[in-house]
């Protein structure tokens, strides 16, 4: 025992041991040791290596180093993710377009019907957990939205062909690789397409990256480190009780951060529903007059009114009709979806996340019917994307409310040290001064 005492001693800073090497051997040799001093000698090495000039970086390699451990560790918990991959061409019907025919496709092949008998099929059983506690339209979005990714990737000039990749990842590779070659059968039933690589069985995971993670815990250790070195040294010297600035600051920050935290839970929760939509041939005008009529004031207090949704009831008690259609035309949304394929989402805002995606049907629906019965010309209206139940609300952020509290806090507790610093008026002292013999 006393060997290990002895060698844990050189923990201890150099100074330290050449000013108190030598008693400490003689206490040492006259000591009994015990578990219990072997821990007062690791801690108090501890101690006194933080408290040397370099502790703050002696401090932030350790924990960096334990952070970066405790990160590797955790990714060894975190579901593996494996990516399947297809790749595909197609030749386009003389009558239409590659992106057009490859959008049509696509829409048939990533349809509720299509997704929900892959995840049923008996031989694939995808999302089995999931399926016991989730609505089988929250499994399909998730599916449609997160696991699975389809881009285009070259065309083939003189041929009007188009070369695109199917991607699915899921946590067992043989199912990723099932369910890919699935969705390349699924496309291959459309006349035109081949598949020039087929789904191949991926052997090592795309995510987690513990190497990645074990870099962020290293990071994040050593910021911690030198905080906790920042901070030890702060109230070691009692600085803190000469600085009132930083004990106002913390106090009202910290206070105003948890009544925003709990004033978050009594604001309404909002639900955002989408629907992703395609114009083609792209028309930015004729888009611009679909949005007209489909957003009148006819067609959205149609909406409104309507018994099965009910929109605004409390409003509509003291509001005018004409104000509630203001308020749900904020509570709409269109924008650019992007990507290889010219798209726009249609997006509704609501306290109601079942209400949310029911409007969102009945625009769809009033674009669909706007561009069938418009006089100019025929034009292609697609649904690439159904209109979504959205699972959690969009707002509030109750994170965003803690973190504007406790920055509002910080400095209102900065002018309240400011007022009780500042000295005292006395108003009696110019009447005192004057009375004063000269």
């Amino acid at each position: 025992m006393k060997l290990w005492l002895r060698c844990f001693a050189r923990l201890y800073p150099a100074a330290w041991r050449a000013r108190y090497g030598r008693e400490f051997e003689a206490l040492l040799d006259d000591l009994r040791p015990s578990w219990r001093d072997l821990w007062d000698i690791i801690y108090g090495a501890f101690l006194m290596q933080l408290s040397t000039p370099a502790a703050y970086w002696k401090l932030g390699a350790v924990t960096a180093v334990l952070g970066a451990i405790l990160a590797t560790g955790w990714s060894f918990t975190l579901p593996r993710r494996y990516v399947s991959t297809v790749v595909m061409r197609m030749d386009p019907q003389p009558t239409d377009s590659a992106f057009h025919q490859l959008s049509s496709i696509q829409q048939e092949v990533l349809s509720r019907r299509s997704l929900s008998e892959l995840i049923q099929r008996p031989g694939l059983d995808l999302y089995r957990d999931e399926r016991k506690g989730h609505p089988l339209e929250d499994i399909i979005q998730g599916m449609r939205s997160r696991d699975i990714r389809i881009q285009a990737l070259t065309t083939f000039p003189g041929r009007d062909s188009i070369a695109f990749r199917i991607e699915f990842a899921h946590s067992d590779p043989a199912k990723a690789q099932a369910v890919a070659a699935a969705l390349a059968d699924k496309f291959t039933s459309a006349p035109g397409l081949e598949v020039l690589d087929r789904a191949n069985l991926p052997t090592s995971a795309v995510s987690p990256n513990p190497l990645r993670i074990a870099i962020f815990g290293l990071a994040a250790g050593f910021a911690l480190g030198l905080t906790i070195a920042f901070f030890r040294r702060l109230f070691r010297d009692r600085a803190w009780a000469r600085a009132p600035y930083f004990r106002y600051a913390l106090a009202c920050g910290a206070l105003l951060a948890i009544v925003s935290g709990f004033a978050s839970y009594a604001i309404a929760d909002r639900y955002v529903s989408t629907a992703v939509l395609r114009l083609y041939p792209p028309d930015p005008a004729r888009l611009n007059q679909l949005q007209q009529e489909v957003f009148s004031r006819s067609n959205l207090a149609r909406i409104i009114q309507r018994p099965q949704l009910d929109l605004y009831r409390r409003q509509r008690q003291h509001d005018p009709l004409e104000d509630i259609v203001e308020q749900m035309r904020r509570d709409i949304s269109v924008h650019s979806a992007g990507g290889p394929l010219p798209a726009f989402t249609v997006q509704f805002e609501y306290p109601d996340r079942f209400k949310s995606q029911a409007v969102v049907r009945e625009l769809v629906t009033s674009f669909i019917q706007a561009n069938f019965a418009h006089p100019g010309g025929k034009m292609v209206l697609e649904v690439l994307d159904p209109a979504s139940l959205p699972a959690a609300p969009a707002f509030p952020n109750r994170l965003t409310f803690v973190a504007l509290g406790l920055a509002a806090g910080i400095p209102i507790g900065l002018l309240i040290a400011f007022i009780r610093r500042s000295p005292p008026s006395d108003p009696s002292l110019p009447a005192r001064m004057s009375a004063s013999p000269v």
